[in-house]
């Protein structure tokens, strides 16, 4: 009898020696946790892009004296104005710093004076911007160009434009935007000098690479 307790007791030894090291294994494992999908979407914004546009001229006045006699000081009529930008954007973190080319086509008469024309507005500008997941806000400065078809007489404006926008992003690539801009501009020929402002709203919808 004792004999059998004995083997009994030997045997319940061996089965604890063999399961007791796996059982503390199992319980000693690290738990892993799953990891947090981002709530917010953050989106890429550098590289290069370029784009559509679509602009109209919401306020606007052109100035022009002739030996220095103000002939005229009007608003103009307005137009549909197409065009195209080209830029590079650099992002670190949230901020968004780029430079942009755009160029709009355009034929826009002087209020009253038919054959007082602003042709195709120019632009080269910084920009620099916050990018909150998908959209990105900036403002932009720069260099503007266009002309001025006086009666016949073309003379080249020259001056600057500073802007306010925003756009957002559809997708890994495409972008579609909103744009005001203000446009100073001035020119001179012979007697004749050319004051023009021109603020402007503009649609936008590009891609970026």
């Amino acid at each position: 009898m004792t004999s059998k307790l004995s083997a009994s007791a030997k045997a319940a030894v061996c089965i604890v020696a063999l399961t007791g090291p796996a059982s503390a294994g199992a319980l000693g494992d690290p738990i892993v946790e799953a990891p947090v999908a981002s709530i917010v979407e953050q989106g890429d914004w550098q590289g290069f892009r370029f784009g559509l546009t679509y602009g109209t001229e919401i306020g606007s006045n052109t100035y022009a004296t002739s030996e220095g006699f103000p002939f005229i000081d009007a608003s103009n009529v307005g137009s549909d104005d197409f065009g195209g930008f080209l830029g590079y954007d650099l992002q670190r973190g949230n901020m968004v710093y780029g430079l942009e080319l755009q160029s709009q086509s355009r034929s826009n008469a002087v209020q009253g004076f038919a054959t007082r024309i602003h042709k195709d507005l120019h632009s080269a500008r910084a920009r620099i911007g916050y990018a909150k997941g998908k959209t990105l806000f900036y403002g932009s400065i720069g260099l503007a160009q266009s002309t001025f078809d006086d009666a016949g007489t073309t003379i080249d404006m020259n001056g600057h434009v500073v802007g306010l926008g925003l756009e957002h992003k559809f997708g890994k690539n495409t972008f579609v935007g909103f744009a005001v801009d203000q446009y100073t501009l001035e020119g001179e020929r012979l007697a004749n000098v050319v004051t023009a402002k021109h603020t402007v709203v503009q649609i936008r919808i590009g891609v970026k690479f």
